[in-house]
């Protein structure tokens, strides 16, 4: 390998060991888990509001079908929306934790 070739390996894997240690000192903070806790009660919640609302619609035989996706549409919109609000402050609202862990393990 050429000396250049050498001096942007050697900057690549000081980078990476420089990335690590951030990595590894944002996994012990309390807000980084604060954050996936977060994300992941935002997440069931949102599952839990969409898996009630469906079953309720469904159970009622008298409920025209285009009306049923209609009232499953409002709720899960209005649900969304919520939880938004709720939990923007704490992890930046993703509701989904792959998207939190990944976001900061880049960073």
């Amino acid at each position: 390998m050429s000396k250049e070739n050498m001096n942007l390996l050697t900057f690549i894997l000081d980078g990476l060991d420089i990335m690590m240690t951030d990595t590894e000192a944002e996994i012990r903070t309390l807000s980084f888990w604060r954050a996936v806790t977060a994300e992941c009660l935002s997440t069931f919640l949102y599952l839990v509001l969409l898996c009630s609302i469906h079953s309720t619609v469904s159970s009622d035989p008298d409920l025209p079908y285009s009306l049923a996706q209609v009232y499953c549409g409002v709720v899960a919109g209005l649900g969304i929306t919520a939880i938004t609000t709720v939990f923007l402050p704490v992890s930046g609202a993703h509701i989904n934790p792959a998207i939190t862990i990944t976001s900061a393990l880049i960073r």
